[in-house]
C-alpha cells in the first residue's frame, strides 16, 4: 500500500503468519513498514486455543499490523483473543452464510487503502 506498508495476503496459511510476515520484513523493499494482512491464518480452525495458539496470537502484536482481516479458518477463538489483546480485526457482517461476524466472511468487502 502506497505510503502505509505491506499487506500479507494467504489463503490458509497454516499457522505460518509468522513466517509470512517475516518473510515480508527481511526480503521485499519496504518491509520493516507491514501494514496489515488479510486471509485464512488457520491458528485454531477446530475450537479452543492450545497454549502455542494462544502463544502465536500474542506474538502477532510485535508486527503492529494495522488492519488484520482473517476469515473462518483463522478460528473464531483466535479472532477473539485478537480482539481482546486490541488488534484491529476487521469485522464481517456473518451473512451469506459465514458463522460470524467476528471475522471476514461470504460477501464482505474489505479496504486497506
Amino acid at each position: 500500500m502506497k505510503d502505509k506498508g505491506i499487506v500479507c495476503v494467504s489463503g490458509c496459511c497454516h499457522q505460518k503468519i509468522m513466517a509470512t510476515a517475516d518473510f515480508a520484513m527481511n526480503k521485499i523493499l519496504g518491509g520493516d513498514k507491514l501494514y496489515g494482512v488479510y486471509g485464512g491464518l488457520h491458528i485454531a480452525p477446530f475450537g479452543p486455543m492450545k497454549p502455542k495458539q494462544e502463544q502465536m496470537v500474542k506474538d502477532m502484536g510485535k508486527y503492529n499490523f494495522k488492519r488484520i482481516a482473517c476469515n473462518h479458518c483463522t478460528g473464531e477463538a483466535a479472532v477473539k483473543k485478537m480482539i481482546e489483546l486490541g488488534y484491529p480485526v476487521v469485522k464481517g457482517t456473518a451473512r451469506y452464510g459465514s458463522g460470524s461476524d467476528l471475522y471476514v466472511g461470504n460477501g464482505d468487502e474489505v479496504f486497506f487503502g
